[in-house]
């Protein structure tokens, strides 16, 4: 099993509409753009969290677990894991970022550049704070996975969706889940 963050952006005319009816099935349908980010989420929160103000460090950490949602609220233990095609809104909480705080994150990620980027990453540090996956490693080639390049790279899809989420006033829809390997 793996960890997987999906974010759908989705103007506020749809987002009504998943809001009222949180039994509706395919978020593709509804929302303008998705990213789905496999098994790098909290390394790329870990990264961006450095050298941050206690302000943005609030901001970093709603980036991937947003405060606000809609839907009944079930205890963790009776969440069952789904995946990316299932029924994601059966009931269980949606949580989401609403336009504003969209712009906010696209304020902040959109004053990372690639460079300060990239000096924030340390493979070492990544797997003695047991950031998931664990297997960060020093290697720069796009032949393996958890590196430098490999956060990179999501991190440009994630500057990507906010900027253009934040340009058409979306809201964000945050789905952190498990997927089979």
């Amino acid at each position: 099993m793996s960890q997987r963050a999906s974010l759908f952006s989705i103007n506020s005319t749809n987002f009504k509409k998943v809001q009222d009816r949180p039994g509706i099935e395919s978020p593709e349908e509804l929302c303008n753009e998705h990213v789905t980010l496999n098994q790098t989420h909290e390394g790329l929160q870990y990264v961006l969290s450095k050298g941050q103000t206690e302000d943005m460090l609030d901001l970093v950490a709603e980036l991937f677990y947003p405060i606000s949602s809609y839907g009944h609220v079930v205890e963790l233990e009776t969440i069952d894991t789904i995946g990316i095609d299932d029924d994601i809104f059966t009931g269980e909480p949606v949580f989401y970022h609403a336009p504003e705080k969209v712009r906010l994150l696209n304020t902040l990620l959109q004053t990372i550049d690639e460079e300060s980027f990239l000096v924030n990453f340390d493979a070492d540090e990544l797997n003695s704070e047991d950031v998931y996956p664990g297997t960060w490693n020093n290697e720069v080639t796009g032949k393996s996975a958890f590196n430098q390049i490999h956060l990179l790279e999501d991190f440009k899809k994630l500057k990507l969706f906010f900027a253009q989420a934040s340009h058409e006033h979306c809201y964000v829809l945050v789905f952190i889940q498990m997927a089979a390997s």
